[in-house]
């Protein structure tokens, strides 16, 4: 993934993990993410919004069936 672009955001964030097209990082200071995709568009997550995000995301794949739970 071609990063170049994104100098001012890398310098100031921590490389987390990547998967598939998406490259994900953490900020130093604030404790926030990015998450930036292979044609360089990129969103910020507030930290204090991580949670309520990810049971957004989790909750419509489990109502679709993509995750199954117990």
């Amino acid at each position: 993934m071609n990063l170049r672009h994104h100098n001012e955001i890398l310098s100031v964030s921590s490389h987390l993990g990547h998967t598939g097209n998406y490259e994900i990082r953490k900020y130093r200071n604030s404790g926030g993410y990015v998450l930036i995709d292979i044609l360089g568009d990129f969103v910020i997550i507030e930290e204090d919004s991580v949670d309520n995000i990810y049971s957004i995301l989790y909750a419509d794949l489990v109502k679709h069936d993509k995750i199954k739970t117990n």
